[in-house]
């Protein structure tokens, strides 16, 4: 267990930097998802919160919640422009959701993809209708390739 840890983690710190030294090339970028965590009562999602690491994006944070509906609003992460939309899975796992990231590169242009965090979820503190699912860290930090 340790050793899975400790590769986790290294693993982690060597790819991350490697994104921050390569441009993103053409109308490719690739970011890393991490820190992912979503909590859900009552089969509403109360909040989820990651972060995006990438050439122009180091340590982004991002968050929302009440999410009310899906697909959620466009949301902005802190300063930056990257934004983020929460979509249903079309009904497979009602723990699992969509993650569309979008990077505004200019004026009505960007980069944007979609895909789905790797996550388990378990009891919350408020009961059996309280989830928390986090990002399984064990697989190391997501990786989405935007486009435009």
């Amino acid at each position: 267990m340790h050793f899975l840890t400790l590769t986790t983690l290294l693993a982690t710190a060597t790819a991350v930097p490697t994104l921050y030294q390569r441009s993103p090339i053409g109308n490719v970028e690739p970011i890393l998802i991490t820190d992912y965590s979503l909590r859900k009562t009552n089969g509403t999602i109360q909040n989820v919160n990651f972060h995006i690491h990438g050439f122009q994006a180091r340590n982004v944070s991002c968050a929302a919640g009440p999410i009310l509906s899906l697909p959620s609003e466009t949301v902005t992460c802190g300063a930056s422009n990257y934004r983020f939309v929460l979509s249903s899975m079309n009904g497979t796992d009602p723990n699992q959701y969509d993650l569309s990231v979008y990077h505004q590169t200019g004026v009505s242009s960007g980069k944007y993809a979609t895909g789905t965090v790797p996550t388990y979820c378990v009891a919350g503190g408020l009961g059996p209708q309280d989830l928390q699912c986090n990002q399984i860290r064990q697989l190391g930090p997501y990786k989405l390739t935007l486009r435009s």
